[in-house]
């Protein structure tokens, strides 16, 4: 279970933390053993700060359907030192398997251009032992909700990871010069199906998702508010 208040002690920065997320069942791990307060509510989109600190959590809805324009107001008002996107995503090339778990570093939406995070990443990769590895993330409206489907982008794009928020989060976050981490686990790979393995499973990918956030804000602290 992650205590945030312990951590954000630990850091001795006063700046406030911005975590993003796109649904509920990723906010939940921070949810546990930790007191949020609900600030704001539109649409879909909710914004919660930890009890007594300056800690943000800001959940979107799948896919955004808030306007970029409210959701760069919000995180303009949060004005954050440092922010931190996890989540799920799926798997596009065969190799990668369900709950593995990476840091993003390159992000990509057709006909845009790639958005790089490895300026912030540096700072925590301070040895090569550092326990997640690097992948890239590809961006898309629609999800991808069978193999062919999924094969088809991977040869096109090359990109081995998907998702339906984290460009958007890049691109807000970019433009506001606000250091970005994220850290994605693989909810669904090529076989079987989305919905039952995003939900069916969440108990999962969830337990996978909250020790590799664990790791970046324990392992990755110092560095990561530096």
């Amino acid at each position: 279970m992650i205590k945030l208040n312990k951590i954000f002690s630990s850091k001795g920065d006063s700046k406030p933390l911005l975590f993003l997320t796109a649904m509920r069942k990723e906010s939940e791990i921070l949810f546990r053993g930790n007191t949020f307060q609900e600030k704001i509510r539109s649409a879909r989109t909710r914004l919660y700060q930890l009890q007594n600190h300056p800690i943000y959590l800001l959940e979107t809805g799948i896919g955004i359907k808030d306007s970029k324009k409210t959701l760069r107001q919000i995180i303009q008002e949060v004005n954050p030192g440092v922010s931190i996107n996890f989540g799920i995503c799926g798997a596009l090339n065969p190799q990668i398997k369900i709950y593995d778990a990476f840091l993003i570093d390159d992000v990509h939406y057709p006909g845009k251009k790639f958005l790089s995070l490895s300026e912030n990443l540096n700072r925590i990769f301070v040895s090569t032992n550092f326990p997640l590895k690097l992948n890239n993330l590809l961006t898309l409206k629609k999800p991808l909700l069978n193999k062919l489907e999924k094969l088809d982008y991977f040869k096109k794009y090359s990109i081995p990871l998907v998702d339906m928020e984290g460009y958007l989060f890049a691109e807000i976050i970019e433009n506001l010069n606000i250091p970005l981490f994220m850290v994605k686990v693989v909810s669904d790979a090529l076989e079987g199906e989305v919905k039952e393995l995003v939900y069916g499973n969440s108990e999962k990918w969830q337990a996978k998702l909250e020790s590799t956030l664990e790791v970046i804000l324990t392992a990755g602290i110092d560095k990561i508010f530096h």
